[in-house]
């Protein structure tokens, strides 16, 4: 999978990034500036992404313990290296100061 960039954003679904043939904006409330473009989901993107998370989940449940808490922890790692990141799309998002955005997904 590709680095995140948070400028472009796809439907992850079965492992496979995935375009929709709809987008929205958002806007940052502080500046009215436009936001980078997001997919709106279909019903049938939605159940698709079930039906993927349904059969995964079978091989998770077969997973051992502990490769499950290994998989889990380099999840948590991976999100913590992105902290700073996930702040920024935070305060476009909701046009909130930086200083008022201190580690917002600790």
């Amino acid at each position: 999978m590709a680095p995140l960039n948070f400028e472009s954003f796809y439907n992850v679904i079965d492992g496979e990034l995935e375009a929709t043939a709809e987008i929205r904006h958002g806007i940052n409330p502080a500046t009215l500036e436009q936001l980078p473009p997001v997919p709106v989901s279909t019903r049938n993107d939605v159940n698709r992404a079930v039906t993927a998370a349904q059969r995964a989940s079978t091989a998770w449940a077969a997973t051992p313990i502990e490769e499950r808490k290994q998989k889990v922890i380099q999840y948590a790692d991976a999100v913590d290296a992105l902290a700073n990141e996930f702040g920024k799309m935070m305060i476009l998002e909701q046009g909130k100061p930086g200083r008022l955005m201190a580690r917002p997904i600790s």
